[in-house]
């Protein structure tokens, strides 16, 4: 479905029409910066990996990975007993996904802490935006010290399970025995995911195990430096509440009655996050993710971009948290399946408990982003900041991908020379389909009518989505899974059609969402589109 031909890196036009003074700004933020403090009395300071200050923490990092290899299956801090927790219990595409990844690395960070005896160790983040920038938009790659085979810090190195045979016949009394040690509470949340019982975890997790030589298969091609991009950054960094809806965007994620539903993704889940993940391949694609050492570097990023976000809004003297009543239930979402540093169970957390920082004491060294909490508040252009595409139809399949369009001020599309534009973003709802492992969907805009694939370096190219995992977590025994609305920033795409001359004022957009099953055996593929909006923030 998608051109291969058109797979060669060359994002660069496209991140430095956007970025311009912003891109040095962006790289400028990084080693020698002292830390914009969230929060005051923060003990530790998470780093980047590209800083040369680093070396050391990585050290630290790669031996607390060797030492957690290296503990009994029978011990909760065992690397992958560790990685058990976010298949149980983790939230995606909904209002939790940034509280519970916190409070998970928070509790890993002081396990490592407490097992190498270095209580200064704090977890680097690794500034997938940064390095994109500072490789002029060419390329992006593995950070070094993760890319070695021979490091513990890659899941091909032999200190990992070779196979999943091996690794069921070492962990099925212990996951046995953990089952048994479960509270009625603990066993009602597996039940919201179909995992309540050691079959049914051994159910899913048999196509979630690589064997050592499929752990990693990164391919960082065009869509997946498109969603780390600048650009894609500052537009989700742009959103002004924490919860959006059908038609709005927010910055982290949507309603759900529990955090094992899937409702809505804002951009950075759906572009940096899951894309991030499936570019990295192997582990890295599915819920058992945290087997990849990558994995709490690439959350690391996500949770230090929150903290920006939060910055900006509390900069702005706007809401950072859900707000109203949607706050106390926001707050009470429980969370009972972490350990703590020593490897006690935590069975009474909350969400609530992690909406700061401040609960474990770190902050982040300043890195792409950053200067949206020193930029002034973007200028009102509309009452209305979103904007209904009109479908001709709603199936969208392999061969029939129909045009959305949509009409929406000319302030939006071609503001005053010299700006560069205001952030833009689609707002697609989608019905998942029942297999969705590794199936990508392309945004363009203003396509050619006749445009059966994709070519990524056109400007009507806008952004890719895609689904993270192959089961979902509210389809509960055999359920079909609700719509799912997935966010793609369009800012680049719109500023570059109109650079180009491709877009006339007044004109309406043309949103097109191409499906891509490259590596996915399908025989047929048929989902339906609910609804496209165009919004700004």
């Amino acid at each position: 479905m998608v051109d291969d031909s058109s797979r060669s890196v060359h994002p660069s036009r496209r991140e430095f029409l956007y970025a311009g003074g912003t891109a040095a700004l962006a790289v400028s933020l990084g080693a020698s910066s002292t830390p914009a403090l969230a929060e005051n009395r923060a003990s530790y300071v998470r780093m980047s990996l590209s800083d040369r200050k680093a070396a050391e923490t990585l050290q630290n990092y790669r031996e607390a990975v060797a030492v957690m290899l290296k503990l009994p299956p029978t011990d909760p801090r065992n690397w992958y007993r560790i990685a058990f927790i976010h298949l149980l219990d983790c939230p995606h595409g909904n209002w939790w996904f940034l509280p519970w990844h916190r409070g998970y690395l928070g509790w890993f960070e002081e396990a490592c802490r407490e097992l190498i005896g270095v209580e200064s160790f704090a977890l680097p983040y690794w500034d997938w935006t940064a390095e994109l920038v500072s490789n002029g938009g060419q390329y992006l790659t593995i950070p070094p010290s993760f890319a070695n085979p021979n490091s513990e810090l890659h899941p091909s190195n032999p200190a990992f399970i070779a196979s999943f045979e091996a690794f069921r016949d070492q962990f099925s009394k212990p996951v046995a025995d953990f089952y048994a040690s479960l509270s009625q509470d603990q066993l009602k949340e597996l039940g919201k995911r179909a995992i309540s019982t050691p079959d049914e975890f051994w159910k899913q997790s048999t196509d979630l195990f690589f064997p050592i030589g499929q752990a990693r298969q990164s391919n960082f091609d065009v869509p997946m430096l498109n969603s780390v991009g600048l650009t894609t950054i500052l537009t989700s960094l742009a959103a002004t509440h924490f919860v959006g809806d059908e038609s709005v965007a927010g910055f982290g994620s949507g309603k759900a009655e529990s955090h094992h539903e899937v409702t809505e993704q804002d951009i950075l889940e759906s572009e940096p996050h899951n894309n991030a993940h499936n570019a990295v391949g192997g582990f890295m694609r599915d819920f058992l993710s945290p087997v990849d050492p990558l994995f709490f570097m690439h959350h690391a990023n996500i949770d230090r971009l929150w903290d920006v976000w939060t910055r900006k809004q509390n900069a702005r003297s706007l809401p950072s948290l859900p707000e109203g009543s949607d706050l106390a239930t926001w707050q009470q979402e429980p969370f009972l399946f972490f350990i703590d540093g020593k490897g006690k169970p935590l069975p009474n957390g909350k969400a609530g408990d992690y909406a700061h920082m401040s609960q474990f004491g770190y902050t982040y060294q300043p890195g792409s982003g950053e200067q949206v909490v020193q930029q002034d508040a973007l200028p009102r252009l509309a009452e209305e900041k979103s904007f209904k595409a009109a479908l001709p139809a709603n199936m969208l399949s392999l061969v029939d991908a129909p045009t959305a369009t949509v009409s929406i001020p000319v302030a939006l599309t071609h503001p005053e020379e010299g700006s560069a534009g205001p952030p833009l973003y689609a707002r697609i709802t989608i019905q998942p389909p029942h297999n969705r492992g590794g199936l990508r969907f392309h945004v363009l805009v203003n396509s050619q009518e006749e445009v059966r694939s994709v070519n990524f370096n056109d400007p009507s190219y806008a952004g890719t989505f895609s689904f993270f995992g192959s089961h979902s977590h509210d389809q509960g025994h055999g359920a079909m899974a609700k719509p799912v609305i997935f966010t793609v920033a369009l800012t680049a795409a719109v500023n570059e059609l109109r650079a180009a001359g491709a877009l006339k004022a007044g004109e309406p957009l043309r949103i097109r969402i191409v499906p891509d099953t490259e590596g996915v055996t399908l025989r047929s593929f048929e989902v339906r589109l609910e609804s496209i909006y165009i919004g700004t923030f």
